[in-house]
């Protein structure tokens, strides 16, 4: 099944939009505590952790959401 044209710019648009996002919260999760002198294992970890918090609630509300629909 192929998509229109226009649909494949929205989903570009969508892929795009959405790694910009990712990476500059993965960033500024990151640099914040380098700039406390925490050592860089420990910060990888938490800006991992923070930038796939908001990705599992958005991922539970919407699979709740097409539950509740049917």
């Amino acid at each position: 099944m192929s998509l229109p044209k226009a649909h494949k710019r929205t989903v570009l648009a969508a892929t795009i939009v959405t790694s910009v996002v990712y990476c500059s919260k993965f960033v500024a999760s990151l640099v914040i505590p380098l700039c406390c002198k925490m050592h860089m294992r420990d910060a990888l970890a938490l800006a991992l952790i923070l930038c796939s918090k908001g990705v599992v609630e958005l991922g539970t509300y919407t699979f709740a959401s097409d539950i509740w629909k049917k």
